[in-house]
């Protein structure tokens, strides 16, 4: 079987391909450019033989006609960290990308699509789980849920074999780039500043292996959440200094308070947090797992354990970095 993945070089992406390389499928993967190979993806495709590499880019559609020869794609392209999210460039990959890959593949072969729990932010019952006055939020002002939504919509159009999946926030070791694990660094501090909001956490582990369960599942024209513990902003930060050791309180803000507040420091360049994590914070993120568990085997274990994990890895990190000075 011939599998092509867009996203492979990324935090999810290069452990999505680790295990479809552990497979006996040909696997092509599209990159952009070598600068975005990572040490860590450089090790996953060393001495590989079922691996080949081909530049190009979503926006590119010519650059993406080998795909039309694979059996399976897997969709993963798009901006991952804070800073980059609120941009023309996240809506355009999300959406003219996949609407460019699905021309090449054709409705019929299967198709997985990576999305995000963000995406629920345009379904019919989100305003009803929401701690905000939802009436005076303009739904259109946040790009990469629009651009995650939009992108689904356009797999159900065009694709008549496909596995959408959503994502909650995903926590690992090796985050190098800092993606969530700066999430950990913050709220070791003290004292940690949250704002009342909920997220759904889950191991990058957990994620890659169901997505790549779903290239190959039975199951199609389904969308599945893949979170975890349902917690609040307050509930995260008390986590992460529990199993840190570092902290022992947290001030909780108003999120239009906070939001207004961040921007304007902002302009006098002060930076007291990422202003699009601050502009996602004060929502309700909470999902529903157990579909993704039944259908697909999913499992992921609890805050704890998965917020442990990172924080060994921080240790482990800020110690190697204090011998090599």
């Amino acid at each position: 079987m011939k599998i092509f993945i867009t996203g492979a070089t990324g935090f999810v992406g290069s452990s999505v391909l680790k295990y479809l390389l552990e497979t006996e499928n040909e696997i092509f993967v599209l990159y952009r450019s070598e600068k975005t190979f990572s040490d860590q993806f450089k090790k996953v495709i060393q001495n590989k033989t079922n691996v080949n590499l081909v530049k190009g880019d979503v926006l590119d559609k010519e650059s993406m006609k080998i795909a039309a020869e694979c059996d399976v794609t897997l969709f993963l392209a798009c901006n991952s960290r804070w800073g980059t999210l609120e941009t023309e460039s996240t809506l355009n990959i999300a959406t003219v990308g996949t609407r460019n890959c699905l021309q090449i593949v054709g409705p019929s072969k299967r198709f997985v699509y990576v999305s995000s729990a963000a995406a629920m932010m345009f379904d019919a019952d989100f305003n009803k789980k929401q701690f905000l006055e939802m009436d005076k939020i303009n739904k259109n002002e946040f790009i990469y849920s629009k651009a995650k939504y939009g992108a689904e919509q356009i797999v159900k159009e065009l694709s008549q074999n496909y596995v959408i999946l959503r994502p909650g926030e995903i926590y690992d070791r090796e985050d190098f780039q800092l993606i969530t694990a700066q999430n950990v660094i913050d709220y070791m501090r003290q004292p940690a500043i949250c704002i009342k909001g909920g997220v759904s956490i889950t191991n990058r582990q957990s994620v890659a292996k169901t997505i790549t369960e779903a290239a190959f599942t039975t199951h199609n024209n389904q969308l599945y959440s893949l979170g975890g513990d349902n917690i609040t902003i307050g509930e995260l930060a008390r986590s992460i200094q529990k199993v840190s050791g570092h902290g022992h309180m947290y001030f909780e803000l108003g999120y239009k308070f906070a939001f207004k507040m961040c921007k304007f420091l902002g302009k006098f360049g002060i930076k007291l947090f990422e202003l699009e994590a601050v502009k996602y914070c004060g929502f309700n993120w909470f999902v529903d797992s157990e579909p993704a568990k039944e259908k697909l085997g999913y499992v992921v274990g609890s805050s704890e354990e998965i917020l442990e994990e990172v924080v060994d890895w921080l240790n482990e990190r800020n110690k190697s970095q204090k011998q090599e000075k």
